[in-house]
């Protein structure tokens, strides 16, 4: 695959930033703490585990682990998106310099170098794409679970739900004429990444009787630990009627925003 040019990369940091403003990205510099996959993350992840514990107390071991885990996945699985469909490189996510928060209670904004980017058809990046993700995920999943127990399963759902949640915002994404179009990049991403069938998406008819896709989550962030009955929208933890009435609501609001 052909290298990009450097002006690519920042109009990529331009990009990523409008998507979300923590997604603030710049080139390698400094010797400031960062999470860095494949390389030795745990005095971070302790760090961050310990933020938690002394923020969310009541909540326990359970909701921890889990936010911890979406502490250090939602940069690269946003960047990735935001990377092939966005501005159709793929950035090196493995190389991937994640920055962390004062007292280490949080991450977000990163560096990523000049090197290790590459431009192809948007099907070939997304293979490429999502077995890099997954590899990355991967490691720092083996270093989480050094610090504090979490099931794999349970981190690799909430992962692909990160995807699936990550595609439906894609502009144009959750129009009803572009159904087929998402159902088929959920699919082709989580195969990417070894993760079939591990999120998925539902038809949901609104007050309207238009449908549009939702997403029907498969991992539980836990997010009810700290604050009691407040589940989030499609969470496996409802009753199938109360889990479809979560997503036609959060459709709803999604339509009468935008």
């Amino acid at each position: 695959m052909p290298q990009i040019q450097s002006s690519d990369l920042d109009r990529f940091f331009q990009l990523s930033s409008l998507v979300h403003p923590a997604l603030a990205g710049e080139r390698y510099s400094g010797d400031s703490p960062c999470v860095i996959a494949g390389q030795d993350n745990r005095d971070l992840i302790v760090a961050l585990v310990e933020s938690l514990q002394a923020g969310f107390p009541e909540a326990g071991a359970p909701y921890w682990s889990a936010r911890c885990w979406t502490f250090l996945v939602w940069q690269p699985i946003a960047l990735s998106i935001v990377g092939v469909h966005g501005a159709g490189v793929l950035p090196p996510i493995d190389a991937l310099r994640q920055k962390t928060g004062p007292g280490y209670g949080y991450v977000a904004g990163y560096q990523l170098p000049d090197s290790g980017w590459h431009a192809d058809s948007e099907l070939a990046l997304i293979d490429a794409g999502g077995a890099v993700l997954r590899q990355v995920c991967d490691q720092l999943l083996a270093e989480l679970r050094d610090v504090i127990r979490f099931k794999p399963l349970s981190a690799m759902r909430l992962v692909a739900d990160s995807i699936v949640g990550g595609l439906m915002r894609l502009p144009g994404l959750r129009d009803g004429a572009n159904m087929d179009r998402l159902q088929f990049l959920a699919d082709r991403w989580l195969a990417a990444a070894g993760l079939e069938g591990q999120s998925g998406l539902i038809p949901v008819q609104l007050d309207d009787n238009v449908v549009r896709l939702g997403l029907s989550r498969k991992g539980c962030c836990m997010h009810y630990r700290c604050a009691a009955d407040d589940l989030c929208a499609g969470c496996p933890k409802f009753r199938p009627a109360e889990r479809l009435q979560s997503i036609r609501e959060e459709l709803m609001e999604y339509a009468g925003a935008h």
